[in-house]
């Protein structure tokens, strides 16, 4: 009797016994997300200076392409004096317009690429900090009922010193009343 109360308790302390909580862990998020690692390894998140480059030098052949059109229909058109003057105003404000066009749109495309760089790194950063408090967490919340557990346990030990200790006291109390009964009858016959 007194081995198989001790083989609960033993059951139920090891049932309350505290377990290891989740853990961040970066390999196997690796694992899990295999394309988000590629696209980060492939370049995804920069932006190659060969596609700027080829950009201005789009434009800069558009732009010479277009002056030359210009020149050329200005020349054979005009059987007046060539004004190098007006030439010049118009060429500039020419230039200003499309190279002001060009940079807005590599500007745009520019901030578009930094703003989800941006929202990456921010998601990734609140990901693991979330991983890290959940974790913190659910490790407190573990320790938090072992120590319930303990307290449980100790309570049922003491509840069981208890018990036998009243038990003993009941059978010595008995063992008492039973022994001046017993003188009472044989003082009795005799």
């Amino acid at each position: 009797m007194k081995a198989d109360k001790d083989n609960r308790l033993d059951q139920a302390i090891s049932r309350m016994a505290p377990r290891p909580g989740p853990t961040a862990d970066f390999g196997q998020w690796q694992q899990a997300h295999p394309e988000a690692l590629a696209a980060l390894k492939a370049g995804a998140h920069r932006q190659p200076r060969s596609v700027r480059l080829l950009l201005l030098t789009r434009v800069a052949a558009l732009l010479l392409l277009t002056l030359a059109v210009g020149i050329a229909i200005g020349r054979l058109s005009s059987k007046q004096q060539f004004d190098v003057e007006r030439l010049r105003t118009d060429l500039e404000t020419s230039l200003k317009v499309s190279i002001t066009e060009a940079v807005r749109q590599d500007l745009a495309q520019e901030m578009e690429w930094r703003m989800a760089q941006y929202a990456t790194q921010t998601l990734a950063a609140s990901k693991a900090i979330t991983d890290q408090r959940i974790s913190e967490l659910s490790q407190s919340m573990a320790t938090a009922r072992w120590m319930d557990r303990q307290r449980v346990v100790s309570a049922l030990e003491q509840v069981e010193v208890n018990r036998l200790r009243d038990a003993a006291q009941l059978g010595l109390g008995l063992a008492a009343l039973a022994t001046p009964s017993n003188e009472i009858r044989i003082r009795g016959t005799q």
